[in-house]
C-alpha cells in the first residue's frame, strides 16, 4: 500500500476533478443553473485560471447528459473544426447505439474516411483532399449541427467548445460563425463556449457586428480568492506533514493564476521533506526545479525572437508594461517608442504576452521570473 504522505497532491496542466478540484460554489451554481435551463454560456478568463475544470466538474452534476468536449486550440480551419467535432462525438459510440453510422450519414456530403485509432481504440475521422471546398465544408458543418439537434433531446447532451476564439483565425471565419449561430440558437440543449483570449472572445460575443452578439450569458472566471484557496492548499501540504511559511505564501499568490499556483506548490512539495517548514530557501529551489523542466521551452521561444524583442521582453519582466514606453526604457533598450510598440505586438502574436485592454501580462509567469534572474 502506498504512503499518501509521500505522494505529491498537487495537479496542474490538465482538467482536475475531486479531490484535486478547489470548488467555486458561486460560479458552479450559476453555470449549473444555465445548463439545467438550456442557456448558452461563454466562460472566459485568463489561461490556466480553471475554466475547463469548472466546466467539466459542473457537467458531472448532470450524469445523464453526454458532455461533448471539443478543444479547438490547435484547429486552423473549417476542416479541422469538423474533424474535432466529429471525433469528439465518436467517443460516445459505445454509449449510444448507432451513433457512428448516423454521424457518417450526416456527413455524407464530404465522404469522410474513418479509421480506428490504435491507441484509443476509438473511430477517428479524417477529411480527404476532395473535401476541402469551403462552401462544401460549411454546408457539412451545418449538417453536423442539424444532426446534433435532431439526435439529442434537451436533457441528453451538453456541448462545450474550448478555446472557441480559435475560429477567428479560420478562412471565412465570419461566415462560419454566422452559420454556427444560426444553428445553435434553435437547440434546446446548452452550448458552453470557453476561451482564454479575452480580446477574441469579446470580438465574438460582445462586438455588435458579430453574429453571436448578445446571444449567450457571459460568465467570467477569475483567480480563486486567497481566503478560499490557501486553506485548500494548506490541507494538501498537511497530508505530507509540511507547512508553508507566510512570506512564501505571499510569493506563491503573486502568481495569481490557479494553475501556476498549483505548479509552484507541486515544486515546493518536491523540494521539501515531511515534518518541515517551507521557507525562502525551499522557494528558491522550487523555482530552479521549474526552470529545469521548462528551459527547453524557454530556449525555443527566445531563439525565435529578435535581439530587440528580447530586450523589450526583459524590460517588461523587470518594470512591467507601464514604464516600457518611457524615455528611460527607450534609452536602456536602444530603440524608439514605435519600435518598442511593434516588438510588443510581435510578442503578443507569438503568445508570449497577452493583451487585455490596457493590461499586458506574461502567458507564463515563470518565464518572467526566469528573465529576471538569468543573463541571456
Amino acid at each position: 500500500m502506498s504512503d499518501k504522505s509521500l505522494m505529491n497532491p498537487f495537479v496542474f496542466g490538465k482538467i482536475v476533478e475531486e479531490p484535486d478540484f478547489c470548488s467555486r460554489a458561486d460560479l458552479a451554481a450559476e453555470l449549473s443553473s444555465c445548463i439545467g435551463s438550456g442557456q448558452n454560456v461563454v466562460v472566459f478568463g485568463h489561461r490556466r485560471v480553471g475554466k475547463s475544470s469548472l466546466v467539466f466538474n459542473t457537467c458531472r452534476e448532470f450524469p445523464a447528459r453526454l458532455p461533448l468536449l471539443i478543444d479547438l486550440f490547435f484547429s486552423k480551419d473549417s476542416a479541422m473544426f469538423l474533424e474535432y467535432c466529429s471525433n469528439a462525438l465518436f467517443s460516445f459510440n459505445n454509449r449510444r447505439k448507432g451513433l457512428l453510422e448516423k454521424t457518417l450519414v450526416a456527413l455524407r456530403r464530404i465522404r469522410p474516411q474513418v479509421e480506428m485509432d490504435p491507441q484509443s481504440g476509438l473511430p477517428s475521422l479524417t477529411l480527404g483532399a476532395g473535401s476541402q471546398s469551403p462552401v462544401l465544408l460549411h454546408q457539412t458543418i451545418e449538417d453536423f449541427f442539424d444532426f446534433l439537434g435532431s439526435e439529442f433531446k434537451a436533457n441528453q447532451i451538453v456541448v462545450c467548445f474550448d478555446e472557441f476564439q480559435s475560429v477567428l483565425g479560420y478562412p471565412a471565419a465570419s461566415e462560419l460563425l454566422a452559420k454556427i449561430r444560426a444553428k445553435v440558437q434553435y437547440h434546446k440543449f446548452p452550448y458552453l463556449f470557453t476561451g482564454s483570449d479575452r480580446s477574441g472572445i469579446r470580438s465574438i460575443f460582445i462586438d455588435p457586428a458579430s453574429p453571436f452578439y448578445k446571444s449567450v450569458r457571459p460568465l467570467e472566471v477569475q483567480g480563486i480568492p486567497r481566503g478560499d484557496f490557501q486553506p485548500f492548499l494548506e490541507r494538501r501540504f498537511s497530508t505530507g506533514k509540511r507547512k508553508v511559511a507566510n512570506p512564501v505564501w505571499d510569493d506563491v499568490f503573486a502568481l495569481e493564476v490557479p494553475g501556476d499556483i498549483q505548479q509552484m506548490c507541486a515544486a515546493l512539495w518536491d523540494c521539501s521533506r515531511a515534518h518541515s517548514t517551507i521557507d525562502s530557501t525551499v522557494l528558491g529551489r522550487a523555482y530552479e526545479r521549474i526552470f529545469a523542466y521548462e528551459i527547453e521551452g524557454f530556449r525555443s521561444l527566445l531563439m525565435n525572437l529578435t535581439a530587440l524583442q528580447i530586450k523589450v521582453l526583459k524590460r517588461i519582466a523587470a518594470v512591467g508594461i507601464d514604464d516600457i514606453y518611457s524615455l528611460s526604457s527607450q534609452q536602456l533598450i536602444g530603440a524608439s517608442g514605435s519600435s518598442i510598440r511593434r516588438s510588443v505586438g510581435a510578442l503578443v502574436k507569438k503568445w508570449i504576452l497577452s493583451e487585455d485592454g490596457d493590461e499586458l501580462y506574461f502567458n507564463n509567469p515563470f518565464l518572467r521570473r526566469f528573465l529576471m534572474t538569468t543573463n541571456i
